[in-house]
């Protein structure tokens, strides 16, 4: 029992337990010496990298970073297009004669896309890697910018919205999922932050850029601008990223014993890990070895069709994404990292809260809020950096070596305090007409916090149930694109009806319960990690 984790009963050899350091002091053959490590020879590489020279865990952390940091730039742009209309709420409906809900919708409907369009790309990078998707993602949002730029009626603004839809859909189901891929466990929980940030950059700090190139140059300019950055994108990844998706065995130092080809040796040999703790080897070598194979040119690379990368069913890919949108772990991660997606409904409310008295904002002063959301985001990767991985090592150290991915939802104990305070602060604040100052504070909060949790449960997720990865980020991110749609809806009225104090309070509210949920999976998740182990879930195995 790790610092309340509880162990199981049935067997101590859990996936996504890491023997993450080494004893010095160890001299019984359950070392880790035989693994290898990290440049200062200090941490135990999870997972393993294969000796093949295609392995992209064996490429230097600076070509990795640049990988990371291409997709993380597209991401941030393809972000931008979600909430870029928000300040100009009031103008468009003025212009096309339409209600502040239909304007709302032109958003909704793009989350709408963006979501059907997640279900399909994440069998696909399945089968034909992540790269390629990338590639038409960005091509596709070039080319929805460059329609939304000449759109002169709303129509046909809603079609290229639509269309952006089926480019930003790319980047949200597989940018997370790229990170296990590139990184090791103790290289991941920043990055994860970092990703959150960079996510919600494009979201919150693009709005009052994109709302000062849209009064003074116009909306063409604005979707123009987002086109040009887009297609230098496009260049870096073709010429620089290479694709991210490798056949590992996913060999972890797990117990001091590897990870999936072992486990079933284990269970086909009858293994107790409780009468024995001697290192359990494999008596052949994998596929992913890399022995006689050839190292890919960069003309093999920089070619976006990759070929088959797996050769699992899309049918029964797509399937296993709906049916693991049940399974109790990833169904309250999806449910529960919803604050960023209940941050839209702020940006359907802002014009209708601010613009008129007392508080008069104009389109700018409105869209300058939208830098105190995104200074909270920082201020969440900033505590984020300073503190999820260095957490989750310390208690690794004190838990005889083993990292838990229970570790990473500590994380969510500040996030529940600081997005309570934030959400139901601003429905407060504004009821009582605080000073706009205080408005900003809390919008701070409110993202803050959301950006805290967020990471705790997506890193927990990705640690616990590592062999779903791809399915789990698309469950989430699908969740958070079709409930802000259908928020598209029915928040507006029901923001006029109840009024902001209770509308926000009732949002902070469900945050709160949500988030205090973590416990029984901070407690129980290593038992619940067991069992899933042993049985498939709905005919879908977790190993």
């Amino acid at each position: 029992m790790g610092f309340g984790v509880l162990e199981p009963s049935t067997t101590e050899v859990v996936q996504g337990s890491i023997h993450l350091f080494d004893d010095p002091n160890n001299t019984s053959v359950e070392n880790t010496t035989h693994l290898k490590h990290s440049k200062d020879g200090k941490i135990v590489l999870a997972p393993q990298p294969s000796d093949s020279p295609n392995d992209l865990l064996n490429l230097p952390l600076w070509r990795r970073d640049l990988m990371y940091w291409i997709i993380i730039l597209g991401t941030v742009f393809s972000g931008i297009h979600g909430p870029i209309l928000t300040p100009i709420t009031l103008d468009l409906a003025a212009q096309w004669d339409k209600t502040v809900n239909d304007i709302a919708q032109l958003s909704s409907y793009l989350l709408l896309v963006i979501g059907a369009c997640i279900i399909l790309y994440g069998p696909l990078a399945i089968k034909y890697g992540k790269r390629i998707i990338y590639i038409f993602g960005t091509a596709t949002l070039v080319a929805a910018d460059i329609w939304a730029a000449k759109a002169t009626s709303y129509n046909s603004m809603m079609g290229a919205r639509c269309l952006s839809g089926v480019g930003q859909g790319a980047y949200e189901a597989l940018s997370l999922a790229m990170i296990p891929d590139l990184f090791f466990v103790h290289e991941r929980g920043s990055r994860v932050t970092l990703f959150l940030l960079c996510l919600q950059t494009g979201v919150f700090l693009g709005v009052p850029i994109g709302t000062q190139i849209v009064l003074h140059s116009g909306i063409e300019w604005c979707f123009g601008g987002l086109a040009i950055a887009e297609a230098v994108i496009l260049v870096a990844l073709i010429f620089f990223v290479r694709e991210p998706g490798f056949g590992r065995n996913h060999t972890d130092p797990l117990a001091h014993v590897a990870e999936d080809v072992i486990l079933e040796k284990v269970h086909e040999a009858g293994y107790d890990h409780k009468e024995s703790t001697s290192t359990v080897q494999p008596e052949t070598s994998t596929p992913e070895t890399g022995v006689g194979e050839r190292p890919k040119t960069y003309l093999q690379w920089v070619n976006p069709w990759q070929g088959v990368i797996g050769h699992e069913n899309i049918l029964k890919s797509t399937v296993r994404v709906f049916t693991l949108a049940l399974h109790p772990t990833i169904f309250w991660a999806s449910i529960a990292a919803l604050p960023m997606a209940w941050s839209v409904g702020i940006s359907f409310t802002l014009a209708l809260e601010l613009a008129p008295p007392p508080y008069n904002f104009s389109p700018t002063g409105l869209a300058n809020l939208y830098i105190a959301a995104w200074l909270g985001i920082t201020f969440a990767v900033c505590i984020g950096i300073a503190t999820i991985d260095p957490i989750s090592k310390f208690m690794a150290r004190r838990n005889k070596n083993i990292f838990e991915p229970e570790f990473r939802l500590v994380m969510l104990f500040p996030a529940l305090i600081i997005a309570g305070v934030g959400f139901i602060g601003w429905g407060w604040a504004y009821t009582t007409q605080v000073h706009w100052i205080g408005l900003a504070i809390l919008l701070l909060l409110a993202n803050c916090g959301a950006v805290l949790g967020n990471a705790a449960i997506i890193g927990y997720v990705v640690d616990a149930h590592r062999n779903w990865a791809n399915e789990s980020q698309v469950v989430l991110f699908a969740w958070k694109n079709f409930f802000p749609f259908t928020m598209g809806y029915w928040f507006v009225p029901w923001f006029i009806k109840d009024g902001p104090k209770k509308t926000w309070c009732a949002v902070g509210g469900i945050i709160v319960g949500l988030y205090s949920i973590g416990l029984i999976f901070y407690i129980f998740g290593k038992r619940m990690r067991a069992f899933w182990q042993e049985k498939s879930f709905l005919g879908f195995s977790g190993r």
